[in-house]
């Protein structure tokens, strides 16, 4: 009986100090936080890489001036592909893309061959064949992967940012 009332006291120690320790965390973070409860699972997903430096991003009182040289605005189809990060009536903000700058989970617009238009997904898979480097892309809304190998030629911008 008095090993179980032990454990018991244990883990309610444990617990009560893995709950205070978040909660002080969390009040004195400077950052926001999402929630995570203690029983939710998280996956990892590749986000995009950090384009957009803190230095470049200036706030006033009456605006805010983002120094991005080379960029533009960007709007979206209703095609539902990107939900819920972007959707129709939504402004991008997209920079000239580097092939050799992008990364798993950058977002990155190209011409479709199998399509008629210019297609915005992410980037899933970066490989290479005899013809090089090329890039494997999905919409985040959709179960499959586009069907075509997009090389450096076809890439046209990377969303950087986007303005709800």
């Amino acid at each position: 009986m008095n090993k179980i009332i032990l454990t018991l006291v244990i883990l309610i120690a444990f617990f009560s100090g893995f709950l205070v320790d978040s909660l002080f965390f969390r009040l004195n973070s400077p950052k926001e936080l999402p929630f995570n409860s203690l029983f939710s699972v998280n996956y990892e997903k590749v986000s995009p890489s950090d384009s957009i430096s803190e230095k470049d991003i200036e706030i006033f009182p009456n605006k805010v001036i983002i120094n991005i040289e080379n960029s533009r605005l960007s709007s979206f189809e209703d095609t539902n592909s990107m939900d819920p990060l972007f959707d129709i009536n939504h402004n991008g903000l997209e920079v000239k893309a580097e092939c050799s700058q992008l990364s798993l989970g950058d977002i990155i617009s190209y011409k479709a061959n199998w399509i008629d238009g210019i297609v915005i997904h992410r980037i899933i898979d970066i490989k290479e064949d005899k013809q090089g480097a090329y890039f494997l892309t999905k919409g985040d809304n959709s179960n499959r992967i586009d069907p075509q190998k997009i090389r450096c030629n076809e890439i046209q911008n990377k969303l950087i940012g986007v303005l709800y």
